[in-house]
């Protein structure tokens, strides 16, 4: 068996937590199509099944239930190291502001800091998390 991607197991996990298609599409960004076009092709490679489907409903085969216990450590692993080798590890970033109305200026000038900021009137600071 030919190890396929990456993404083939980043798809695999993200199917696997929501037991759905759909919800998985919406995460990553695909169309439910891509996705179970992907989990496919990775039963197709591995030579078994991961999932049983019935109607609207996926439950993960015995198989799939063991590769996605290793496989979620494997990715959280490789995740943390390439994070470590670019240097780029994540975490919070406190921006202090003179008022209130100046911090959300700030979290309205930045999409991922919308509806994070946090004002605390005790020392006049915003916190965005």
């Amino acid at each position: 068996m030919r190890f396929r991607s990456y993404d083939s197991l980043k798809i695999f996990d993200t199917v696997a937590r929501s037991l759905s298609m759909t919800k998985a599409a919406d995460e990553v960004h695909q169309s439910k199509g891509s996705i179970s076009y992907q989990v496919g092709k990775l039963e197709a490679d591995l030579g078994f099944r991961l999932f049983e489907r019935a109607h609207a409903t996926l439950e993960l085969t015995e198989e799939g239930r063991r590769l996605w216990h290793v496989s979620q450590t494997a990715l959280s692993q490789i995740d943390r190291e390439i994070e470590d080798l670019r240097g780029t590890t994540s975490g919070a970033v406190t921006i202090g502001a003179l008022t209130y109305f100046s911090s959300l200026a700030i979290a309205k000038a930045h999409p991922l800091l919308r509806g994070q900021s946090r004002y605390q009137p005790t020392d006049r600071t915003a916190q965005l998390r």
